[in-house]
């Protein structure tokens, strides 16, 4: 009966003899990769399939493979070529070379990686691309908790269907979703039921940041071009699960623009305005227990800070 081992990068199952994973490249006897040929076929294929859980996972195990070793290796880039490592130390820099990718993107994937060890009980499944999965990594980094939405489209879907029972919005009518305008693509717009005047709505699953402001400035510039007439105002308002520095730094230069932090409560949807809306504490301590009982529990802290003083 054959015996077989497990190989430490990849997982896969191979015969006890074998001295080289033929899936990844990993050498048995050096501890490490000293193929990349087979290393970056694997990652075509996981990004081929759509994998991007197990994708992440294979870099996250490459990586903290080499890390560990703290010798100078070469690894077969081609039929004929070798790439060599040098140095002692293992960094974004040496995975970049060995899987052929950007460093940032690597950064990224570890990043990803990391926080499916983070967060466990979360279905990260459910998030079919890397690029809604950093959205709810960051989101759970912000406010240690699941996210309530897993893309936008779902937070875009939810405030359309609801629009009528959501008070926020009782002035406003809802005139179109994903309006097609030169330089993008609006999320929601509305009109003022009693003035001249148009709401352009930014929604954002995650975080919001200052590239927000700038994307919603160009909005409402063309809005007034295309849409709105010469008398209309037009205004913005950014709505996320909470904002990043750069978003509150950037508000006071663009007056015109608004931004609300999102919630449930009860099973509805909610908003809090600036400027709590920019405290990942007290948006933490809505997440964990409400709004009613974060209320009490910011009253207690701030009661318990004055009387220290």
């Amino acid at each position: 009966m054959l015996t077989m081992k497990e190989c430490q990068c990849c997982l896969s199952p191979t015969p006890e003899a074998t001295s080289i994973c033929d899936v990844c490249g990993y050498d048995f006897e050096k501890k490490c990769i000293t193929d990349a040929r087979m290393l970056r076929q694997r990652v075509k294929q996981l990004k081929h399939a759509k994998d991007w859980i197990s994708e992440v996972e294979l870099k996250r195990r490459v990586h903290e493979i080499h890390t560990k070793n703290s010798t100078r290796w070469r690894f077969r880039i081609s039929e004929d070529g070798w790439l060599e490592v040098g140095g002692r130390k293992w960094t974004f820099r040496s995975a970049a070379k060995l899987f052929n990718e950007q460093k940032s993107q690597i950064h990224t994937d570890l990043a990803l990686a990391e926080a499916l060890l983070q967060y466990p009980g979360f279905t990260w499944s459910d998030c079919p691309n890397k690029k809604q999965a950093i959205e709810t990594k960051d989101e759970f980094d912000l406010l240690g908790v699941p996210p309530f939405f897993i893309s936008e489209s779902d937070l875009q879907k939810y405030i359309e269907g609801n629009w009528k029972t959501i008070s926020v919005f009782r002035e406003w009518n809802l005139t179109g979703s994903a309006v097609k305008i030169q330089g993008g693509e609006i999320d929601l717009l509305a009109h003022h039921r009693v003035n001249e005047k148009w709401l352009i709505l930014e929604l954002k699953k995650g975080l919001a940041d200052d590239k927000t402001v700038g994307q919603v400035l160009r909005y409402i510039g063309a809005a007034k071009r295309d849409i709105a007439k010469d008398h209309e105002d037009v205004e913005g308002l950014i709505i996320a699960a909470g904002a990043s520095k750069g978003l509150k730094d950037s508000m006071p230069i663009a007056p015109t623009i608004n931004f609300m932090a999102y919630f449930m409560e009860k099973g509805k949807l909610d908003f809090l305005p600036a400027p709590f809306a920019f405290s990942s504490f007290f948006l933490r301590l809505i997440r964990l227990h409400g709004f009613d009982d974060a209320i009490e529990q910011l009253s207690k802290i701030t009661q318990q800070t004055d009387s220290e003083e």
